[in-house]
């Protein structure tokens, strides 16, 4: 694919105005809602106030860096360009595996990450379900189905999210450790990266190396490298997808169906699609009917297929089906529907503060010359229109659907479509790079700092949110009992169980469990309460399963775990 630069465009000066307008007009439009609507999400609210909002003015302030004259390049010949890469994926790998440890204590903190690791481990034993031992059946449901699909007559389980990002860590998890197979995923989407800009600038060394900086400058890339969040999955499938796209022969376009196919199958079916159809436009305009007929009739046939998938696991059990119906919150055309919040001022709120987060995680010289690449080239370039619109597709779409977006380091809904900020940041170079000046030395501070001062200051804030989380859930880990009964007033998120059951103690959940199931627990096992922290009291139903083990004669113990719930409110 040719891409032409055209000369005459806005100067670089209006961008990087405009963007520090903008961080700053942003945070004071979140900052006010936060303080006069205290009764919204208290988590993001903390998070914002705590980690966001200080950081903002030095985004901004990075934003005024002038363009200079450009000079002569002396960081890189093309010559050691592949080696530098090279290079450069090693060091993301090693960070990445290395910040699992360091920063989140190899600890999965959300659903998102144990379903991840939940469905691996039953792929890894060579099954797509894992049966449930038939005398846990009856207390399933206190197991924590949440973000389960009902199988059967509570036969067997599966998590609800698509399984292509269990799959890639079960494939990893057979040949290594299972932690590296974020790092891989975020060496792969580097290298796809890459290898776009070759092809979009193959004249221009200095946006190539811009657009790698600030994929490796960011820390949201790096950090939710380290966690089994599908988000790094996303980024990498899209990056190929564009990557197999951009190359325009007919074997490239059959493998960029297929990855689409992957792609759609990562987590949830809706972000691939939204990334590629704007590129699928590219293809109208170009009037190639026949090759955007045949990708119109594959994704048809992958998002038949997808849609399809939990009806097709949850009938695996040999008992009648459970139908999947909008109560369940399985079928993804039901969860779709049920999600649809609207327009609102709390939504609005959530929308400027996860843009807030995604600002200050990212590479500080990003915003202000994406902003100009996109503004600059608007015109004149169809592939820049699509990359803005596949980039601003999510945020739309969340803002109505699900502008809460739990935990992330960044804005994770935007993760999948990173690729195009990166990009539009290259494109961004190329256009001062055509008007003979260049940001080197503002690149060369500003990538220092992402990777000296940035990542260790978000990985330690990423800490500061898991750590409380991590030592209440070993502290419950190390209660000498069989079973534990954890009061769903205080977090479900620690109700986590293996898929066969082989951890100890086991752990269910309050508000599913009855009192006449204690007597039955207590003869053969040992039990133990998890009440709220204090001055929480524990709940009405938490209050009656003790009083039945009093009654049955258990040696239950009661244990409660300090933690602060704004914490938990993200989970």
């Amino acid at each position: 694919m040719s891409v032409s630069i055209r000369p005459g465009r806005p100067a670089y000066d209006h961008a990087r105005y405009a963007a520090a307008a903008a961080i700053l007009l942003l945070v004071l439009f979140t900052g006010s809602i936060a303080f006069s609507h205290e009764r919204f999400n208290l988590y993001t609210r903390y998070i914002f106030l705590t980690q966001d909002a200080w950081l903002a003015p030095f985004f901004a302030a990075a934003c005024l860096f002038r363009a200079r004259p450009a000079g002569r390049e002396r960081l890189l010949t093309e010559q050691r360009e592949r080696r530098s890469m090279w290079l450069l994926l090693a060091l993301l790998v090693l960070i990445c595996w290395v910040g699992r440890f360091l920063v989140f204590g190899d600890f999965d903190a959300t659903p998102d990450e144990r379903m991840a690791a939940f469905d691996a481990a039953i792929f890894r034993g060579g099954a797509l379900v894992w049966p449930i031992p038939s005398e846990w059946r009856s207390l399933a449901n206190a197991l924590n189905r949440n973000f389960m699909l009902p199988i059967g007559s509570a036969e067997a389980w599966i998590s609800a999210y698509l399984p292509v990002n269990a799959a890639f860590h079960a494939v990893v998890g057979k040949a290594m450790d299972e932690d590296l197979t974020a790092p891989l995923l975020v060496a792969a989407g580097a290298w796809c990266l890459w290898r776009i800009s070759l092809r979009l600038w193959p004249d221009s060394l200095s946006a190539r190396i811009a657009t790698v900086a600030f994929y490796a400058g960011s820390s949201q890339v790096l950090i939710t490298g380290m966690t089994k969040f599908a988000m790094s999955a996303h980024l990498a499938l899209n990056l190929c997808w564009l990557t197999l796209f951009l190359r325009g022969d007919r074997r490239s376009h059959a493998l960029a169906m297929l990855v689409g196919f992957l792609a759609t199958g990562v987590h949830q079916p809706l972000f691939h699609p939204l990334f590629a159809a704007p590129f699928l436009a590219l293809l109208g305009g170009r009037r190639q009917w026949r090759l955007l007929g045949a990708y119109l009739f594959a994704y048809a046939c992958i998002g038949a297929f997808w849609l399809a998938w939990p009806t097709l696991v949850s009938s695996m059990g040999t008992g009648p089906v459970v139908p999947i119906e909008s109560s369940s919150g399985i079928g993804y055309l039901e969860r779709l529907i049920a999600t649809v919040k609207g327009v609102d001022l709390e939504g609005a709120w959530l929308t400027g503060a996860n843009l807030v987060r995604f600002i200050t995680w990212q590479h500080p010289l990003l915003a202000p010359v994406a902003l100009f690449g996109a503004w600059a080239a608007w015109r004149g370039e169809p592939f820049v229109r699509a990359l803005v619109v596949s980039f601003a597709l999510p945020i739309l779409i969340f803002w109505i659907l699900l502008p809460w977006q739990g935990s992330g380091w960044g804005y994770r809904y935007l993760h999948p479509v990173l690729g195009n900020a990166f990009l539009l940041g290259g494109w961004g170079w190329h256009m001062l790079e055509r008007s003979h000046k260049d940001l080197w030395r503002p690149l060369l501070w500003t990538s220092a700092a992402s990777l000296l001062l940035l990542l260790p200051v978000h990985g330690w804030l990423a800490h500061q949110i898991i750590r409380p989380i991590a030592q209440a859930d070993a502290r419950i880990d190390a209660i000498a009992a069989d079973v534990v009964i954890v009061d769903t007033q205080f977090h479900e998120v620690f109700v986590h169980n293996r898929h066969d059951l082989s951890n100890r103690p086991i752990r269910l959940m309050s508000a599913q469990v009855q009192p006449h199931q204690i007597d039955r627990l207590c003869r053969r096992r040992s039990i133990a309460f998890v009440d709220p922290p204090a001055p929480g009291e524990p709940s009405g139903r938490q209050r009656a399963l003790e009083s039945a083990a009093g009654r049955a004669g258990c040696a239950a113990s009661t244990v409660r775990v300090p933690i602060a719930d704004h914490l938990l409110r993200g989970r």
